[in-house]
């Protein structure tokens, strides 16, 4: 346990710095307007920062936002035939609203609670992997954003949740779970997820310091969930970004992108903090 304390004291230390020193990326140069500017955001989860993975043990996705389109035929990166598709979902396509286009490759890991046991465990979440590609469809004004996300991914030897545990294990000397033998077999993912989300309350004071209250529900369908979610997120501090809150790593969470002038992030003006709170089912 003391090991496991130092190893989680590490990775703590250095994900701390990473925040502090690496700052949001954005395409375009400064002083561009928010509405042209691209958007990288690295997401990481890990059960090592507080032993409460609920075996849930790893998850890791980057994702890139594009600028605001003012139609999905403008993006070059969008296949020309799947325009007349898009352009019939009603959500995605409403007058007076920003668009945009999102991709995400990501990873997560899942191991059972006993992870000393190499026998097959019939009574926990088995051993398994999902490693994946996102597109999402976003519209959103200030008040409502609206997500639509198609993944296709693999679960199972060839997600290689496997290699990439083993291989994190060995930097930083811990002890690997037995039982991967036992992980799901490998089966192709295509899934299909909804999201909408509302910014129902955002208060601000004349010296930065804000408030405000994002609801969402969603719903997906495919083989790898399918199912309906609801939560939201309350955020409180100085130099609140206008966006739609950093969620957790799950379908439709890719909402950050700067949508005004007043964003600090992209404009850069004193540093700002804030702290949100996750709710959900």
């Amino acid at each position: 346990m003391k090991t496991d304390r130092l190893i989680s004291a590490k990775l703590f230390f250095i994900f701390f710095l990473y925040c502090i020193f690496i700052p949001s990326w954005h395409a375009s140069a400064e002083g561009s307007p928010p509405g042209s500017t691209s958007t990288l955001t690295l997401y990481f989860e890990n059960d090592t920062f507080y032993d409460t993975d609920r075996e849930y043990t790893h998850g890791t996705k980057i994702s890139w936002i594009s600028p605001d389109l003012s139609d999905y035929r403008n993006n070059p990166l969008i296949p020309a035939w799947s325009c007349p598709l898009i352009e019939r979902v009603p959500f995605l396509n409403k007058p007076g609203y920003h668009h945009c286009v999102s991709f995400s490759l990501g990873q997560s890991i899942y191991t059972p609670e006993d992870k000393e046991r190499s026998d097959l465990i019939t009574n926990e979440r088995p051993y398994a992997g999902i490693t994946y590609l996102a597109v999402g469809f976003h519209s959103k004004n200030d008040r409502q954003m609206d997500t639509l996300e198609l993944d296709i991914g693999i679960v199972g030897r060839h997600s290689y949740a496997q290699d990439c545990q083993q291989t994190v294990h060995r930097w930083v000397s811990a002890a690997d779970p037995k039982g991967w033998k036992h992980q799901l077999r490998d089966e192709p993912v295509l899934n299909a997820f909804f999201e909408r989300k509302w910014r129902v309350l955002r208060v601000k004071s004349d010296r930065g310091f804000g408030l405000d209250v994002i609801p969402h529900i969603g719903c997906g369908a495919g083989n790898a969930l399918t199912g309906a979610n609801a939560g939201g997120q309350i955020r409180f501090g100085w130099n609140l970004p206008n966006d739609f809150g950093t969620f957790l790593i799950r379908p439709g969470s890719d909402s950050n992108a700067p949508m005004d002038s007043n964003d600090p992030r992209f404009f850069r003006p004193p540093p700002s903090f804030w702290c949100p709170s996750l709710l959900g089912l």
